[in-house]
This record gives structure tokens, C-alpha cells and sequence, in this order.
């Protein structure tokens, strides 16, 4: 008569090893949704708009300067200044074209950086909110007549739209592993 007890023992730990691989497969599950959904939030509400955006600053400028002194290592070159018209120009296109999208950018950093892969915000993006705020300064000293100060006391960091362009590939490249592996 012990076999309906081994049969029971048999079915008991039958049914403990599937409980657990239920559990274990569960919680890898709900990992991965949970990894899939920040991936997907970083890259539609900060890492894609931040390629985007610095993507057309970038082609904006080279369009600016390819009509605006195009054969000038630099625009604001102290041996040669520009004339008064293509420094209104400037001031128009800061104003008009520059400004706004870096004000974007800016607010993306300021508002979801907590979806920043790296534990800090990078140097390149705190340059970018620096530069903002000193072109506000600059550009309100336009608006009140004082045209002295065409730049602002920061410079630009170029390395923002490199930068956005790997962390959207490392990004996008996590996303579509995950993707194919719960197919």
C-alpha cells in the first residue's frame, strides 16, 4: 500500500518544481516588461527627441552659415567682423531658429533627466542648459537696445548631437534585443 503514497509525494513535487519555474519565468517576465517600458520612455521621451532636435540645430547652423559668411573659419572673427546687416542676421537666426530649439533641449534635460541612462547627467548637456541661460542674458540685453555682447559668455558644446546619436543606437539596439528575445 505505499503506492498511492509515492504516487501522492510524486504529485506533490510535481507540483512545488512547476510552482517554482512559474515563479522564476514570471518575475524574468516582469523584468523584461519592466526594462522594455523605461527603454521605450527613454527613447520616446528624451533620447529620440534629443537626436532629433540636435540633429536640426546641427543642420540648421550649417545651413545658416552656408549663407551667412560661408568662406569664415568663424563667424564672430575678431579680424573680421561681420557687417551690420550679417550680424542682424545672426541675431535673427539666434533669436528665431537657435534658441528655441535649444530651449527644447534644455527642457528635456531639465524634465526627464531621471530617464538619463548614466547615474549623472552628462557634461555635455549641463553645458547646454549653461549656454541657454547665458544666451537669455545676451538676448535680452538685444531686446533693450545693447548689441555689444553678440555671443553668449558659453559656448555650445558640440559634442551634444554625437553624444545623442550613441545613446539613442546603445538604446535602440537594447530595445530591439528584447524585443526579438520575447518573440
Amino acid at each position: 500500500m505505499d503506492l498511492p503514497t509515492d504516487h501522492l509525494t510524486g504529485a506533490i513535487l510535481l507540483a512545488i518544481f512547476v510552482a517554482v519555474i512559474k515563479y522564476v519565468a514570471d518575475r524574468w517576465a516582469g523584468r523584461r516588461h519592466a526594462r522594455l517600458k523605461r527603454l521605450n520612455a527613454q527613447l520616446e521621451l528624451l533620447y529620440g527627441p534629443m537626436l532629433a532636435l540636435s540633429h536640426a540645430n546641427d543642420e540648421a547652423w550649417k545651413g545658416f552659415r552656408a549663407i551667412h559668411r560661408p568662406t569664415k573659419a568663424s563667424y564672430w572673427d575678431p579680424a573680421d567682423a561681420p557687417s551690420a546687416k550679417e550680424a542682424e542676421a545672426w541675431r535673427m537666426w539666434i533669436q528665431t531658429v537657435f534658441m528655441p530649439i535649444n530651449e527644447r533641449l534644455e527642457k528635456l534635460v531639465i524634465t526627464q533627466s531621471h530617464l538619463l541612462i548614466s547615474d549623472d547627467i552628462p557634461r555635455c548637456l549641463l553645458e547646454l542648459c549653461s549656454h541657454v541661460e547665458a544666451y537669455r542674458g545676451v538676448i535680452a540685453e538685444w531686446r533693450a537696445g545693447d548689441t555689444s555682447h553678440p555671443t553668449a559668455p558659453v559656448e555650445y558644446p558640440n559634442d551634444i548631437l554625437p553624444s545623442a546619436r550613441v545613446w539613442y543606437s546603445q538604446l535602440k539596439a537594447q530595445q530591439v534585443a528584447l524585443v526579438t528575445a520575447g518573440a
